[in-house]
């Protein structure tokens, strides 16, 4: 019997950009299928009667359906079951929903469920050796405990000493764990000769599941341990498909055989295939990965990296504005004073913001208008044109200036800060002390060396309008949204929400200070360093704007996000406001002071 209508459950579907599979909460009634991002009020897409013309199954548990979205053409979508049975009943929900024959793209399952049950075949006798060994093994192991019990009841009778029946007990369960190993040592040995890698794997998994690892891991189960691992990451390798690798990069740690040849290889390819960064570390964020989660996450602290540093700093210097609005409380510093700066490298976060950049990228080509000349945006596409844009361009022509010198003083400290002149302009340059030198003497660098003249990471994406934006919380929320991505049910919950219930940047570090809080343990402030997709801009520049206008411009029209220039109607500053937590990536958590007037 199927569910009633209307019916909601979640399936993973399938990004054709990325090749990822992303939960999705899915609603259907008769004649429209909604899909939903988790925590998102707005959904990601809507199929309606005649969007949909064939839904079909693909064993294991992928539901395919072969719809258009928006009145576009025409592609087919994939996704995934939590099990087969889950499965069947979608795609007969789905069926059922759009009014299709259920012959229309049917097709036989008898082939899989025959390999289902050669596979369960299979997998039953090569494990019954194994769980008939354990339970002999182990119930020794039982029956001395039993005894030892018994005896510790007779010794309690008697008032005497216990030592005696404690060490028999310890005693007994040694010699089981050491026959219990014997065994396995023995079976594992006879798979390994044989070449048996089914065989091989399965007790491999059954050695490490009664925990013969680090000191108790016999050398054979160490031997299959790193043959098992190699031969899975070179398959996973080869198929290039990203599921595959990460299960075998997860899987080479947990049998502690990261050091063979083949780990580095699917380590490269899994960065290639996800789209990573040139520079993060895939290892560690395998070997930081925490028991019992999917994500990938790894914060690596570039404090030592002074130029990186140095080019956070400038990008502080240059978007300070001494401006005061009601949302500030204390006075304006003087400045903010870069302390720490630690990228972020999130798995999840990353693949949703690529995803959900490219489908911004494809609006924004789709709206584009052909003229004699070539094709062009349309004439209400605004750029945003941070105010980020104008130290990072700065940056740049200081690292290109061969002939720029810095003169740092013996009396620097490593990391310590250097203020030195500015060839562009008649503002200082606040630098970091390379950590290398003893600054015995006075040490004279190259600008270049002292600056970085970019962030690291890909170049931003102009067409997809996009931008680097500070988000100020407090540090505790930073953290969190830097590990598990921002709330959207927590917008304006702050300092309100006048553009509508989204997520607020600022293109002035001084804006998103006014929303910082000091950690009570260190008195350092936490900034987010964003990269942000803006897209096609919805501008507002009203005293009192519209909420639901705003709000809707984004959720429903054809803009992605809100510019409220602030800056033109009040003097104070321009914000910027997302609907969603997809078009944001915490790249950057910044701990800096602020340097306020009259102190120090």
């Amino acid at each position: 019997l199927l569910p009633p209508f209307p019916f909601s459950g979640t399936l993973e579907k399938r990004s054709e950009f990325m090749g990822v599979w992303q939960p999705r909460h899915v609603e259907l009634e008769v004649g429209i299928l909604r899909y939903f991002k988790d925590g998102c009020a707005e959904p990601r897409g809507i199929f309606r009667a005649g969007d949909v013309f064939e839904i079909y199954a693909s064993p294991p548990t992928t539901v395919m359906l072969r719809a258009r979205e928006s009145g576009g053409d025409a592609r087919t979508y994939e996704l995934r079951a939590a099990s087969y049975e889950g499965m069947d009943m979608w795609v007969a929900l789905l069926r059922k929903a759009f009014n299709m024959n259920e012959e229309a793209g049917a097709i036989a399952h008898s082939d899989y469920h025959i390999c289902e049950r050669r596979m369960s075949t299979a997998s039953s006798g090569s494990s019954g050796a194994v769980s008939s060994f354990a339970s002999q093994a182990f119930g020794r192991t039982a029956a001395v405990v039993a005894s030892t019990v018994s005896g510790i009841a007779k010794a309690v009778g008697k008032d005497v000493w216990l030592d005696e029946t404690v060490e028999q007990a310890k005693a007994g369960i040694a010699d089981a764990r050491h026959s219990f190993a014997r065994g396995m040592e023995q079976q594992l040995e006879d798979a390994l000769t044989r070449c048996d890698d089914g065989k091989t794997d399965m007790l491999l998994d059954k050695a490490l599941d009664y925990g013969m690892t680090g000191d108790w891991q016999p050398a054979v189960v160490r031997r299959a341990a790193r043959r098992a691992a190699g031969r899975t990451l070179r398959d996973a390798t080869e198929s290039a498909d990203p599921q595959r690798l990460k299960g075998a990069l997860v899987a080479a740690r947990r049998l502690q055989a990261v050091d063979v040849p083949e780990f580095e290889t699917a380590v490269a390819k899994y960065k290639e295939v996800r789209r990573f960064p040139e520079g993060w570390d895939v290892k560690k964020m395998i070997m930081h990965r925490q028991a019992g989660t999917k994500r990938l996450l790894h914060k690596v602290d570039l404090s030592a990296n002074h130029t990186v540093k140095a080019l956070v700093q400038l990008m502080f210097d240059r978007t300070m504005r001494r401006v005061e609005t009601r949302d500030r409380a204390g006075g304006v510093p003087l400045a903010l004073e870069v302390v720490q700066v630690c990228e972020v490298q999130n798995e999840a976060q990353w693949e949703d913001y690529l995803i959900r950049r490219e489908n911004i990228k494809q609006d924004i080509d789709t709206s584009m208008v052909d003229t004699r000349t070539g094709r062009a945006l349309p004439s209400d596409f605004r750029f945003a044109g941070a105010e980020t844009e104008k130290p990072l361009s700065e940056a740049q022509a200081l690292a290109a200036s061969e002939d720029l010198r810095v003169k740092i003083p013996a009396s620097a400290k490593s990391h310590g800060q250097i203020l030195a002149p500015n060839p562009f302009s008649e503002t200082k340059l606040l630098l970091f002390a390379p950590a290398e030198h003893d600054y015995s003497s006075d040490c004279v660098f190259a600008m270049r060396d002292l600056i970085a003249n970019e962030l690291p990471g890909p170049a931003l994406e102009t067409l997809a309008n996009e931008a680097w934006l500070f988000h100020g919380t407090k540090p505790v929320a930073a953290e969190s949204i830097a590990s598990n991505n921002f709330r959207l049910d927590l917008a304006g919950s702050s300092a309100g929400a006048l553009y509508g219930r989204g997520i607020y940047l600022a293109e002035n570090c001084t804006k998103a200070d006014e929303y910082c809080r000091p950690d009570p343990r260190t008195g350092l402030l936490t900034m987010l360093l964003c990269r942000t997709t803006l897209g096609k801009l919805f501008y507002s520049a009203e005293v009192k704007p519209d909420t639901r206008i705003c709000e809707q411009a984004c959720l429903t029209g054809d803009c992605h996000s809100v510019l409220g220039d602030r800056k033109a109607c009040r003097g104070t500053f321009r914000e910027f406001c997302v609907f969603d937590e997809d078009q944001v990536y915490p790249n950057y958590l910044v701990n800096y002071r602020r340097v306020m007037p009259g102190v120090g």
